[in-house]
């Protein structure tokens, strides 16, 4: 069965002006450890290019972005090898 599908000249694209930190849990325990274990996974010097990165983008609107980062980071500490 076919359906017809009609393109609207409407785009959504995004404001960052309306970026939002709020705390993200994807869900499951086991995830937030696969997610983590990811993020461990990538070189130092591709870290340094992504916090750089991370910071002008969202420093302009949030001064307080690395504070942000740290909180989210305290909630979730537990599922790394140095968390308690």
């Amino acid at each position: 069965m076919a359906i017809h599908v009609t393109r609207l000249p409407i785009q959504l694209l995004p404001d960052p002006r309306r970026v939002i930190t709020r705390f993200f849990r994807p869900g499951e325990e086991n995830r937030i450890g696969d997610i983590i274990e990811r993020l461990v996974a990538i070189p130092e010097a591709e870290v340094d290019t992504l916090l750089t990165n991370l910071g002008s983008n969202f420093r302009p609107m949030h001064p307080d972005i690395d504070d942000i980062f740290v909180e989210h980071f305290e909630m979730v500490e537990y599922h790394t090898a140095g968390g308690g």
